[in-house]
Order: structure tokens, then sequence, then C-alpha cells
């Protein structure tokens, strides 16, 4: 089925590609949330009880309600299922998700969503393009090296080498997110 055709991919490409809460969700912040206990745990169940194009109110089990902000809220109201639907949210890692979809969302403080982010990253950014794109985009994902046509995948044979030649890690690098989101959060001026 074209996309022109089928509404649901249709909806998917907003030509964002910010990681920043509210905008795109990395597979990194979408996979700990459900599969870490440490941060699954933090997952509540709610329910929407508004749905416009400018936000998503949920009512938590305690009866609050937060309003959260995405950058493509026309897509997140096709798919969500509508007002009295329940939905899963994890505030440490800003997912919502919505039976079998996952959005990125960020808490209502009042102010409008920062813009999306239109420049795609580089396909094999170098050390100082990927802080960059922390700064920029934040985060990325991209291949260490991208495959050629009948390349069948790495070509070193001693897996220390072939970690030096990854870079670190993607726990490394969440563990060096995280211990810095801390030192911020730490209210040390």
């Amino acid at each position: 089925m074209s996309p022109a055709k089928n509404p649901v991919s249709a909806l998917t490409d907003v030509g964002c590609h910010s990681y920043r809460a509210g905008h795109d969700v990395h597979w990194m912040q979408a996979l700990n949330s459900i599969n870490k206990p440490e941060y699954a745990r933090l997952t509540w169940t709610g329910r929407i009880v508004v749905l416009d194009d400018l936000g998503i109110d949920v009512a938590r089990p305690d009866g609050t309600v937060v309003r959260y902000l995405n950058h493509h809220m026309k897509r997140l109201i096709a798919l969500s299922g509508g007002v009295g639907s329940q939905v899963n949210v994890n505030d440490g890692w800003a997912i919502l998700r919505c039976g079998s979809y996952t959005f990125s969302i960020t808490v209502d403080e009042g102010q409008p969503l920062d813009g999306c982010v239109t420049e795609p990253p580089p396909p094999n950014p170098t050390d100082a393009e990927r802080a960059a794109l922390v700064e920029t985009h934040g985060g990325f994902s991209a291949p260490v090296k991208p495959m050629s046509r009948g390349d069948s995948g790495s070509r070193i044979a001693d897996p220390e080498q072939a970690n030096e030649a990854a870079g670190p890690t993607v726990e490394a690098q969440a563990a060096a997110i995280l211990a810095e989101d801390s030192l911020l959060d730490s209210g040390d001026d």
C-alpha cells in the first residue's frame, strides 16, 4: 500500500529528526522504559481525558491530570484510541504508549514545544559530530560503518578490537547521559 493510501504511514513522517522529549522516540528510550526493571517500574497507567491539537491530558491513577505535548498531535489523535482510552506513561523516559504505538512526550509547562529539527544527522558521524548531535538533535542513532551491498557484517574477528572500533556501547552512552542528567538535577549551580 502506498503512503498516500495508508493513513497510518501518511501520519508517520513529519520530517523531524529531534530526539528531544516531545519529538521522535529514540529506540533506547523506548526499549529501556520497558525492558529495564529499574525504569519499567516507573511506568503508570492512566486514561486520556482531553485530546486536542495542542496536547493530551492524562488522568493518573490518583486522579490528578497531567498535560503532555507531542510534535505530531494529529498522529497521536489518530492512533491513541481517543478520550477514555488507557495509556501507559513513563515520565522518566518521556514515553507514552497507546496500544502498540509509542510517543515521546513532554510535560506542558505553558511554553510551546521546541521546533522540530529538519536536518537529518550525517550517515557516519565523527566523534565531534556525535557530540554536536546530542546538542542539536537531542541524541543520535547512526551505524558505525554503513554496510554495502553484499557486506555480511563486521570483518573484525577479535571481539576486543570490534568493541574499540565500534566506540562506546549504547549502555555506556546511556550511563554518561544519565550521569550528566543527575549532575544537572543535583541543584549545584
